[in-house]
């Protein structure tokens, strides 16, 4: 495979305002760009490509995963049938704690949402034998802004013993606007190449458009 399919690619589908809201750019130089818009929710990746096997390219970010970690400050016994949870959260980079929301996921099954700025004691109802969290950005005014949700790490304890529980949880404002790429497989065809889009599951077909044609909207290309 040489390197004919270094160019501009655009998916075929027509999302809410978006004409193609997949976008890609490879560049002889072993470099992509990446764009992502679905409604209101964005995305964007620079990375790199490497040639696979076959006609397949593999891609790669400097960030491989967005999974937040959880650290475990504190944790004490309460004989009762159900949690006190504190997070101290900080958001690198971001905003005032009110403008997001954080889910606090428990058991697969239950799910409590509660803005940011309201962390210091959520009642989680028990018996819990594991958690995680899903946070979201929400900026409501003149302009409704939303984001993507990043999900932290599963944390798992003893239901029986460990019941006060405070977390430490920090991140950058910058991961909900950012996809990463970890060992990635695209498809090189003919009219185009083809990738599985994580938002949607689904392979998804994006098809070679000429270098002129302006498709991106925070980068240059």
């Amino acid at each position: 495979m040489n390197n004919h399919f270094v160019g501009k690619y655009a998916s075929v589908e027509k999302d809410w305002a978006y004409v193609n809201p997949n976008v890609f750019q490879f560049n002889a130089d072993s470099t992509f760009l990446n764009e992502y818009y679905i409604a209101h929710l964005s995305s964007y990746a620079v990375g790199k490509w490497k040639r696979g096997k076959g006609d397949t390219l593999i891609l790669n970010t400097p960030i491989k995963s967005t999974v937040i970690p959880i650290r475990l400050k504190k944790l004490d016994y309460a004989a009762k049938n159900s949690i006190d949870l504190s997070i101290n959260l900080q958001i690198v980079g971001g905003l005032d704690l009110k403008n997001y929301h954080c889910y606090v996921l428990w058991n697969h099954l239950d799910y409590k949402k509660v803005r940011c700025d309201s962390l210091s004691q959520i009642y989680v109802n028990g018996p819990v034998d594991s958690l995680y969290f899903s946070f979201t950005k929400d900026i409501i005014g003149e302009f409704e802004q939303h984001t993507f949700p990043l999900n932290s790490e599963k944390f798992t304890f003893n239901p029986s013993l460990e019941n006060n529980i405070n977390l430490q949880v920090s991140f950058k404002d910058s991961l909900f606007y950012y996809h990463p790429f970890n060992e990635e497989k695209i498809v090189v065809k003919k009219n185009g190449i083809e990738i599985f889009n994580s938002y949607v599951k689904k392979w998804q077909l994006l098809k070679k458009i000429p270098k002129s044609k302006k498709i991106f909207i925070d980068f240059d290309g």
